[in-house]
């Protein structure tokens, strides 16, 4: 027996999708080696950005003496 009906599922995604205000733009990030140290940095491939509507959530970051 499934957790909710599909009624109640379709309800669900209504309810989300009146929430997705917020553009959001996907960038598709890749990681390549550094040539100027050992640590890889992160390359932005921008052939695969898509915006799209989403719930955009905010963590707050801590101060740097914690983090």
């Amino acid at each position: 027996m499934p957790l909710v009906t599909p009624s109640q599922m379709n309800a669900l995604a209504k309810v989300v999708e009146e929430g997705m205000i917020t553009d959001v733009t996907i960038i598709n990030h890749t990681t390549a080696d550094n040539p100027f140290s050992d640590d890889e940095y992160v390359q932005e491939t921008v052939s695969q950005r898509q915006t799209v509507k989403g719930w955009l959530r905010e963590v707050p970051a801590g101060t740097i003496d914690v983090v």
